[in-house]
């Protein structure tokens, strides 16, 4: 990315973009509840996908603490309540690119956002105006759609 950006420098935290809807379908079809529910949160700087909630509980930590991340581990033995406002919205900041997510019964895990990526092809055209130097905007702007 610093090689297209010119003088600025960025660091750069990228998790994997599921495929949409793909966490409520593995743990909808998993027979057994899930006992734990493991998130790591990037804290950005820009707004990623997910309900305003997530967005403002973890700008909130950005702005007292200065993180960089924020994970969360629910545990339940009984089963976590999958149907709670935060965990929703935390799931829509997931598939909007902003953290990742395990989802286990027991000990196995029924769900991984890193093992769901939705993946856009390049033309070769568009890799080579990049390594010419122009920049992800003029090549790509906002013509990949999800």
């Amino acid at each position: 990315m610093n090689r297209y950006t010119g003088p600025n420098e960025y660091k750069l935290d990228a998790f994997v973009l599921p495929r949409k809807d793909s966490f409520w379908e593995a743990v909808t079809e998993h027979p057994e509840p899930i006992t734990e529910l493991s998130i790591n949160y990037v804290v950005p700087n820009v707004f990623f996908g997910g309900a305003d909630s997530t967005r403002k509980a973890l700008r909130e930590y950005k702005e007292r603490n200065n993180a960089k991340n924020v994970d969360i581990k629910i545990r339940n033995p009984d089963g976590v309540d999958l149907d709670d406002d935060d965990v929703r919205s935390s799931i829509e900041y997931v598939e909007g690119g902003g953290a990742n997510v395990k989802a286990k019964s027991g000990r196995k895990t029924v769900y991984n956002s890193e093992d769901q990526a939705e993946t856009v092809e390049l033309p070769d055209s568009t890799r080579e105006k990049l390594d010419k130097g122009q920049s992800p905007d003029q090549v790509i702007g906002r013509k990949v759609k999800r």
